[in-house]
């Protein structure tokens, strides 16, 4: 991008100058000016309907020429009031949050006035809060801050870096010291450190119970105000000075106690250095913005740090992220506050005036372009399963939000394409073809992607998001070949994540146990084994806010211990169940803290160590894995079992009589089917003599009377053959359902011969003559069907 004239910035505006008419304070306000970079979209609309898609790369060239216009004023919208809908997702820090932390400030500052004012039998009761007990012995300790300089340095994160000389004027030696942070700072605290002059880092601790989340600020304390830039600075003066009393929230300070290396002599000095990083320090301003406009943050602290001794010497120093100023206008405004333009984006201030404990100087509000993306982990929780030996598991769930401004107006997907510096319709993937042609990168609130630092010798990595596989990532060894240092693992979610959205990543990988091993001590009758979990995030240069550790212990593990620098708000020992876990259980660690940042040294890397004791010789693991096979090879054996043997749940009287119902039973099919074979037959002969009668059918009539005595003899025989059946159902009742059905076949079967023995006596040969002899074979069929499939109506005669 080209560089702006002197005293503007280049990817930065101007800020409201104040005004002495209410006037023109709210023509300030209402001055619809965002700095956009409305100048290249317009143009993009020009050249889009005169160019084809052959221009794509003049088109982009111009783009990274053209420099976004500056302004001269910003436009401070309305902050957002949280409703239950809301609750849920993670809000912009509020910028009354300092200025609450300030009020509480001044109200701490006038309780320890009152206390020295009391004996010390009649304060003692009324120090039972820790923190305030330590802040009451710190002012009573005669150590004096003979110089307190801080230097800020803006970017996705600020960095502040205090450098402290204390004299001690007591009567005593102080061993160690104490410092405070504001509410508003401790609330996003993502690191922290003190070292010595030489370097050497000293022991530190928080005094308070625990660190305060930006939870704890009520909802009635978020603001509801559209003012300019000036007013809310009379706001933090205000509360500074302890004169507002609009908060509802317990705004305390976080005190913290430094253990120095040696206690600090009468007349005695020793220089300290305090850093720590700020993970969530910006609220956007204007809350929303256009996609192609530059996003502008504001920053609220004062000119002095805070400390529980008296300062003789301040001074506040700050370094604006690359590229970017505070234009003419917001320069103007720091000269006016007595800072000193060291260098471009270097500003100083210094003040000789003494300060008295925990007093805030001159509360301040400043505002600067940001073109970064303000990404951070609102909810990061990771599972690590860990045996004795083989590879440990590492499940990573993590819920991203992005804090940069809001997109104003609709989405834009040319624009998107643009800020990668790709032509319009080019797919996203192709930024890893480097035969590509593209223009660079132009800086945006926009979270494109993610970058993460893996263990080197992790494998089995998988990425994923609630969608499915939307999200693409890459993964690559880094380092000498054989001896790689990290496994780098980039992340590209599906959209690109504006201002005000959510995005969810689940990481899931392995590693060698013994990476994590620190030590392994065999005893007598047990071993006791130290681990080493790292605690830094993978993603180094995000922020994260509620974090949760499980740690998964071998079956068996005893006399659990853990360790580490963080402070935690809670560890609970409790027990999971996992894979192969059937009738055993592992002990497990829950650990959870609610802020945390990379750090920004290898050598500072935080860390959990857990010690347990094992009783077994052998890890319980692979008993597992034994214990599943012989379960399916007993389940097998049983169903095989099972498969053979015929379960009878009968007594010996009921197997007898449903053995005697079974021999019945076949009786009386064999009858039926003895039957059934009998009228068939009979009905053959006569069939016969009836088929020999039509053929004569030209000879006298006397010759008809055998006929008739073999028809007279085939009725005796069918009626002799439904006596028998009929006789059936007294001999046998469980089955007259079946015997019946019988009869009624053999009542069917008669009147078809009939029919058809009708019909060839008569001479007649036709297509009816056809079908009935048709009908008396389908009769037949019908009779042995119904005399071999019988249905017995005894249930008892269905349980044999």
């Amino acid at each position: 991008m080209q560089t702006a004239p002197q005293g503007q910035g280049s990817m930065g505006c101007g800020e409201a100058e104040s005004s002495s008419s209410s006037s023109s304070s709210r023509r300030a306000a209402d001055a619809p000016h965002s700095c956009p970079r409305a100048a290249a979209a317009s143009k993009w609309g020009i050249f889009k309907r005169r160019f084809s898609l052959g221009g794509s790369l003049l088109l982009l060239l111009l783009l990274a020429a053209a420099t976004p216009s500056v302004c001269d004023f910003y436009q401070f919208d309305e902050t957002e009031i949280p409703v239950a809908a809301d609750m849920s997702l993670p809000l912009p820090r509020p910028f009354d949050s300092t200025a609450c932390a300030l009020q509480h400030l001044a109200q701490q500052q006038q309780l320890l006035l009152a206390l020295q004012q009391l004996q010390p039998a009649a304060s003692r009761s009324l120090l039972q809060d820790p923190a305030l007990a330590a802040l009451h012995e710190a002012t009573r300790s005669g150590l004096v801050a003979e110089e307190v300089s801080r230097h800020i340095e803006f970017g996705r994160q600020a960095k502040i870096t205090v450098e402290l000389q204390l004299h001690n004027k007591g009567a005593a030696a102080a061993a160690s010291v104490f410092i405070l942070l504001p509410f508003s700072e401790a609330t996003q605290l993502g690191w922290m450190k003190a070292s010595a002059a030489n370097g050497k880092q000293l022991k530190m601790h928080s005094v308070s119970p625990f660190l305060p989340s930006i939870s704890s600020l009520s909802w009635e304390d978020w603001g509801q105000r559209q003012l300019l830039l000036q007013k809310e600075e009379l706001l933090l003066a205000a509360a500074a000075a302890g004169r507002s009393s609009n908060f509802k929230s317990p705004c305390w300070p976080s005190v913290f106690q430094v253990q120095l290396e040696r206690p600090l002599q009468q007349t005695e000095s020793v220089k300290l250095t305090v850093s720590y990083i700020l993970g969530r320090p910006y609220r956007p301003l204007p809350r929303a913005v256009e996609l192609e406009a530059i996003q502008s943050v504001i920053f609220a602290t004062s000119l002095n740090w805070p400390s529980p001794y008296k300062t003789l010497k301040s001074s506040l120093s700050f370094q604006l992220p690359p590229q970017t100023s505070l234009g003419e206008a917001g320069e103007r405004r720091m000269q006016q506050k007595s800072f000193q333009k060291l260098s471009e984006g270097l500003w100083k201030w210094a003040s000789a005036a003494a300060v008295d404990p925990l007093a805030a100087v001159g509360p301040f509000a400043m505002v600067f372009p940001l073109p970064q993306h303000l990404g951070f982990l609102f909810a990061a929780e990771r599972l690590l399963l860990l045996p004795l030996s083989g590879a440990a598991v590492s499940e990573d769930f993590y819920k991203f939000h992005n804090d940069a401004a809001l997109q104003q107006g609709p989405f834009n997907p040319i624009s998107v394409a643009l800020l990668q510096g790709l032509a319009p319709g080019t797919p996203r993937l192709a930024l890893q073809n480097k035969e590509v042609p593209r223009a660079p990168p132009v800086p945006s609130h926009v979270l494109f992607d993610l970058h993460a630092t893996l263990p080197p010798d992790v494998f089995n990595l998988d990425v994923a998001d609630s969608a499915g596989n939307l999200t693409t990532a890459f993964a690559a060894r880094e380092g000498p070949e054989g001896a790689p240092l990290s496994t780098r693992l980039e992340v590209w979610p599906r959209f690109p994540v504006l201002g005000g959205w959510n995005f969810d990543l689940r990481v899931i990988y392995s590693q060698p146990v013994s990476s994590l091993l620190l030590q392994q001590e065999a005893g007598s009758s047990s071993s006791s084994v130290s681990l080493k979990i790292p605690l830094e995030p993978i993603f180094s240069e995000t922020y994260a806010e509620q974090l949760s550790l499980t740690v998964a212990l071998p079956t068996g593990a005893t006399n659990i211990r853990c360790s580490s620098p963080v402070e935690f708000d809670s560890v609970e020992e409790k027990r999971i169940k996992w894979w192969f876990d059937i009738v055993t259980s592992r002990p497990a660690l829950t650990l959870k803290w609610h802020s945390f940042s990379a750090s920004p040294s290898p050598h500072e890397e935080r860390s959990l160590t857990v010690t347990f004791d094992y009783p077994y010789p052998v890890d319980l693991e692979h008993f597992k894995k034994l214990l599943l096979l012989l379960l399916l090879l007993a389940v097998l054996v049983i169903a095989t079992l099972l498969s053979r043997w015929k379960l009878r749940f009968t007594t010996p009287e009921e197997e007898a009589a449903a053995a005697a119902l079974q021999s019945a039973f076949e009786k009386v099919r064999k009858e039926l089917g003895r039957v059934a074979e009998a009228a068939i037959k009979d009905t053959g002969s006569y069939l016969n003599c009836a088929a020999a009668a039509a053929a004569e059918s030209g000879q006298s009539s006397s010759k008809q009377m055998p006929q008739e005595q073999e028809m007279q003899q085939w009725s005796k025989c069918m009626q002799q053959h439904e006596n028998d059946v009929a006789a059936l159902l007294q001999t046998a009742p469980e089955a007259n359902s079946s015997i019946v059905a019988f009869q009624e076949a053999l009542e069917d079967y008669r009147n078809t011969v009939q029919a058809f023995a009708a019909g060839q006596l008569k001479n007649v040969k036709d297509k009816k003559t056809e079908k009935a002899e048709q009908d008396v074979k389908a009769a037949a069929d019908q009779l042995r069907a119904a005399a071999c499939c019988m249905k017995l109506c005894s249930t008892k005669l269905h349980k044999a």
